[in-house]
């Protein structure tokens, strides 16, 4: 009985801030669905930090808080790169498909991370897995206002995974997503981090084709590079796929001038 008002004291308090919308079957350990919603405040930022189940709380409020300085240090200033290359000659078995991506930003967090802060009676919440995710404020102006509507599917699925948006009040959008990965922050990493390559690829994108065909041999080379500074990289939604576990970013950001 103390654990069940527990868990309904916490979801309570994630309803009341708009941060977390949870949807459950009411079976105990079930998958929980987040769609969590990240927007700026005047003068400050909100930012999510996750963690996995660690051996002490102080230690999941550290790697909570290393995530939130990340993207802190990311609405600074970044830059994205993707490249894909495919390769196909005359025999049979001469294919090759691969590709490479970076996202660069300033890795010196302890500043960033200086400036975090929460309410832990507020503003952290742990899923049924035992995840933890604690909502940061961050404080900093963000340049412009965002205002948008997006609806959702009867599964909870937010219409931007299904149609991506090219842009959102002036800023280009990017949708970014990443299967579940061993360690469930490294999903949210790896997802934020492919929004940011989706918005390079809209700022700039060249494509590349090469064909060389003699009397014996065709060969085909297909190259796509995608490279991008951004500021203003913002997440707005992130959504947590109830059956898979994958996990889907919306974010914003601008050219670097």
């Amino acid at each position: 009985m103390k654990e069940s008002v527990i868990v309904k004291k916490l979801i309570l308090t994630a309803s009341a801030l708009a941060l977390f919308a949870c949807a459950t079957s009411g079976t105990p350990g079930t998958p929980v669905s987040n769609h969590i919603k990240t927007l700026p405040n005047q003068g400050s930022l909100v930012i999510l930090g996750v963690s996995a189940r660690l051996s002490t709380r102080a230690n999941e409020i550290a790697a909570a808080k290393e995530m939130a300085a990340r993207k802190a240090a990311m609405y600074h200033g970044l830059t994205a790169s993707f490249e894909e290359v495919q390769f196909i000659g005359a025999g049979f078995f001469d294919y090759v498909h691969d590709t490479h991506s970076w996202v660069d930003y300033d890795r010196q967090l302890e500043g960033h991370m200086e400036k975090l802060s929460f309410d832990p009676k507020r503003d952290l919440f742990r899923d049924n897995n035992g995840n933890v995710f604690i909502r940061f404020i961050y404080p900093a102006a963000f340049p412009g206002r965002i205002s948008y509507q997006f609806g959702t599917r009867a599964d909870g699925r937010p219409d931007w995974i299904r149609q991506p948006p090219g842009e959102i009040h002036g800023f280009i959008a990017g949708v970014g997503r990443s299967a579940r990965l061993f360690r469930f922050a490294d999903t949210f990493s790896r997802s934020f981090e492919a929004a940011a390559l989706a918005i390079a690829a809209k700022i700039s994108t060249e494509i590349e084709t090469r064909d060389s065909a003699g009397h014996y041999r065709t060969e085909v080379e297909f190259r796509r590079q995608s490279i991008a500074s951004m500021t203003n990289f913002l997440i707005l939604e992130t959504w947590i796929d109830p059956q898979t576990r994958a996990v889907y970013t919306l974010a914003i950001a601008r050219p670097e001038n």
